[in-house]
């Protein structure tokens, strides 16, 4: 027998969530959720995490760096709740006006029974989460279906400065992707390396392209410069000497072990290079 049809839960990116609030990826569709169904005064998000990966087919690494960055920014309260030695978290949105003010929200006491909150830090209780309850009561929930709001070019993915700038000093090279250049600059940043280190990078290594010659298939792609081979902390120094200088080095070599190089004038018999 199959099972029942479950309902289609819908939430809404809006814009300031992406231009004031200056959120993006798995943190914008995460702090949408979670501001849908804070909107009623007594109402929270009680998903777990493994609903979260099912519904926005995220890691679980993923979802809890999300949610970690949204507490830590202040956008969300956690409330940690232990029942039978189990924990459930539960979360709720603070909104920010356009000023940049935090919007007053009404206190959350603690509970009797180990409830436990967490606001941009605090003290934690490390339980394990039980994985078959959160699967049960996962089951009851219906699945949310992010729904972004059309405004033009609006809601296109915004970058940050620093990758912007990178990205443009960055050669050109055909097929490059904007997209997965991203993605391997925030692994990098996330590794702990910093925005102006990269950026250093880019500039050695474009002036290295210019003083070379370099074609532009061959320049590398710049999701693979800024990936976990660290190519950005190479000192991409131009050799001194020319492709030019090079061969004539070459023939000079050649020409004196054959005995048809001119010591006095510098003449290199390019004719016995035939015989």
């Amino acid at each position: 027998m199959s099972e029942p049809e479950r309902k289609t839960c819908y939430f809404v990116v809006f814009d300031w969530m992406l231009t004031d609030l200056k959120l993006s990826g798995y943190q914008a569709f995460i702090y949408a959720a979670i501001h849908n169904y804070s909107q009623d005064p007594k109402g929270c998000f009680s998903g777990s995490i493994s609903y979260l990966q099912d519904t926005l087919g995220a890691s679980r690494q993923g979802i809890i760096d999300a949610l970690a960055a949204l507490v830590k920014k202040g956008l969300i309260v956690k409330k940690e709740t232990i029942k039978n030695g189990v924990k459930f978290n539960t979360y709720r949105s603070i909104e920010r006006n356009c000023t940049g003010s935090q919007e007053t929200v009404p206190p959350v006491q603690k509970l009797v029974k180990g409830s436990q909150e967490t606001v941009l830090g605090g003290s934690q209780v490390s339980v394990p989460n039980n994985k078959d309850i959160n699967k049960k009561d996962n089951k009851d929930k219906p699945p949310i279906v992010p729904h972004v709001e059309k405004q033009g070019k609006k809601n296109k993915q915004a970058y940050p400065d620093e990758f912007e700038q990178a990205f443009s000093l960055y050669p050109k090279r055909p097929g490059a992707n904007k997209p997965s250049a991203f993605k391997a600059w925030k692994a990098r940043i996330n590794d702990g390396v910093t925005p102006d280190e990269l950026i250093d990078g880019v500039m050695r290594y474009a002036h290295y392209v210019g003083a070379t010659g370099v074609h532009p298939q061959y320049i590398k792609q710049p999701s693979t410069f800024f990936g976990p081979d660290e190519h950005y902390l190479s000192d991409w120094r131009p050799p001194e000497k020319t492709k030019q200088c090079a061969t004539s080095d070459w023939l000079n070599k050649l020409n004196e072990s054959r005995g048809d190089y001119d010591h006095d004038n510098n003449i290199i018999d390019i004719n016995t290079l035939a015989h």
